[in-house]
């Protein structure tokens, strides 16, 4: 038997954490719907049966604050000592633990929240088809379809929004699932809030560090120009432009990031070990 991990060990965890929780998670279900209904029904027009632009807020802001707060309610067993105590306690390798409560936040949260979404965005958007259909006697029908698709022109490849951009979000989206994961094994109460705030700080500092940087890195080249015996067209190859930058933040983000924390919330449990 693997002592790092084995299949059996980690199906009872992820069974263990259904049969403690599953009643949150039916709970949470249903919030997500009355906050997708409450949304919708606020800008919708009973009388042109024309939906505003909600869904993609709706969409992006509940993907973000609902899985951050999914991720610090997984991993809650760490809030208090004892309840750290008798999960660290159970017969299953530390990896196991990490990566049960992890297919919880990045597979079972999304497929929820998705779910949720598609059936407030298909009741409302069916309704305001059929309000759009009986006052316009059907002529207006396909724009108000085209207007209020916005999961499936995205997910279709439809939506003018390019590629890159997408996995971009895709990427800020676990990076923050991740770091509320951290934080939830890192503080031990008020977690959620303590995240928020070494959150709110780390991004502070990054943003002093790279106009830092963009002030040293990319400057005018007549002032700089003077102190090198070099062209300005050659000096200009020299120095790092501001799409290289652009870039090399866009693959540290979206594809190192993530795997980042992950491992340093393996570390930070496997430092609990009694």
């Amino acid at each position: 038997m693997n002592q790092y991990f084995e299949i059996s060990r980690f199906n009872l965890l992820v069974k263990r954490i259904w049969v403690e929780n599953y009643r949150f998670f039916f709970m949470a279900f249903s919030i997500m719907i009355g906050l997708g209904i409450t949304f919708y029904r606020l800008s919708f027009n009973t009388y042109t049966g024309i939906v505003g632009n909600v869904q993609e807020s709706y969409f992006i802001v509940g993907f973000l604050i609902g899985g951050t707060l999914f991720a610090n309610y997984i991993f809650k067993d760490f809030s208090q000592s004892n309840q750290t105590l008798s999960y660290l306690l159970l017969p299953a390798s530390h990896i196991e633990k990490l990566l049960s409560g992890l297919f919880y936040v990045f597979v079972l949260f999304p497929i929820i929240y998705t779910l949720a979404f598609l059936l407030v965005d298909y009741v409302f958007i069916s309704y305001a088809e059929s309000v759009r259909l009986s006052i316009s006697q059907g002529s207006n029908k396909q724009m108000v379809t085209e207007a209020n698709r916005f999961l499936i022109e995205r997910v279709s490849g439809k939506s003018s929004v390019h590629f890159p951009n997408k996995m971009l979000g895709v990427g800020l989206i676990a990076n923050l699932y991740a770091f509320a994961v951290l934080g939830a094994i890192f503080y031990t109460r008020m977690s959620y809030v303590k995240t928020f705030f070494t959150g709110f700080a780390i991004l502070v500092c990054i943003g002093l560090l790279s106009y830092i940087l963009h002030k040293l890195c990319i400057t005018n080249l007549e002032d700089r120009s003077d102190f090198i015996n070099l062209s300005k067209e050659n000096y200009a190859n020299l120095l790092p432009t501001t799409s290289f930058l652009l870039e090399a933040t866009f693959i540290g983000i979206t594809y190192f990031l993530t795997p980042f924390l992950i491992i340093v919330s393996y570390f930070k449990l496997k430092e609990k070990e009694v």
